[in-house]
């Protein structure tokens, strides 16, 4: 994984990152799950994310609704590949059912690569509104 997080910038600070080493195989992922959220409201979801290696798979975004994981990804973050942390945000509008939000890193072709997580938030309101509507959401209890 990534030689510092994101949040402090230190070897201090945490994260969460998919380990590619054996016994892990070519496409295997990783999820991690929101708790359930209201159907009936926009949210605005935000994390830190690095992949770094020469073979690195990717970080998906999915949702799901009642066990079941809906349509393609709303977001994959592929390479390419450099030792950095970058940024992702991504709309969610709301959904018929309550459902939850997963992150899932997947595993590249081989062990050279890692894709780690860091600061996420879910924010109960779309993006592009204001700053002021900034209630969080626990993403992780």
């Amino acid at each position: 994984g990534p030689f510092v997080d994101h949040t402090l910038g230190s070897r201090a600070g945490h994260y969460l990152y998919i380990e590619t080493s054996i016994p892990r195989k070519p496409n295997e992922t990783a999820q991690l799950e929101s708790p359930l959220l209201d159907a009936q409201q926009d949210y605005c979801v935000s994390f830190s994310y690095h992949l770094y290696g020469s073979s690195i798979g990717n970080i998906n975004v999915r949702i799901k609704e009642n066990g079941t994981m809906i349509n393609g990804p709303v977001l994959v973050e592929t390479g390419p590949s450099q030792d950095l942390w970058k940024n992702a945000t991504i709309d969610i509008q709301a959904k018929e059912f309550a459902f939850q939000v997963v992150i899932e890193g997947v595993v590249g072709v081989n062990y050279y690569g890692d894709a780690a997580i860091d600061d996420i938030h879910i924010d109960n309101h779309s993006c592009t509104d204001h700053a002021d509507a900034m209630a969080k959401v626990p993403f992780l209890g």
